[in-house]
C-alpha cells in the first residue's frame, strides 16, 4: 500500500520512520512493539 509522507501519520522506532494511512494503523504497530525493560 502506497502511503503519501506529506499526509500520513509517522512514528519513528528504530532510527527508521514509519508511515501509515492511519491513526489506528499506527497505534496497532505501535502497541506490537516489544516493550523496554525498566530498571
Amino acid at each position: 500500500m502506497f502511503v503519501s509522507p506529506e499526509i500520513s501519520f509517522t512514528l519513528e522506532h528504530a532510527g527508521q520512520v514509519h508511515h501509515f494511512c492511519s491513526a489506528e494503523c499506527r497505534e496497532r504497530f505501535k502497541n506490537s512493539l516489544p516493550r523496554a525493560a525498566s530498571g
